[in-house]
């Protein structure tokens, strides 16, 4: 697996929605390169829950509050 560096590298947003949601998004990007990752899995650790990034690496995901503090696994 490479080594891969979420969204705080680049782009990260925490954008709190109606106070029962929180929304994730940002680029997921080669921590080497730097450059985007497309098709990378973004998921909650112990849960059904995740998304995968577009074509220039972008994803974005909606999480109940409940999960907020929960752990984050990305694969590409």
């Amino acid at each position: 697996m490479r080594n891969i560096l979420v969204a705080s590298f680049l782009i990260l947003s925490f954008v709190f929605a109606n106070g029962q949601h929180l929304k994730i998004s940002g680029i997921v990007a080669d921590a080497m390169s730097e450059g985007e990752l497309p098709f990378a899995n973004i998921m909650v650790l112990n849960q059904t829950i995740g998304t995968s990034s577009d074509s220039k690496g972008f994803f974005e995901l909606i999480l109940a509050d409940s999960l907020i503090n929960d752990s984050y696994q990305i694969n590409k």
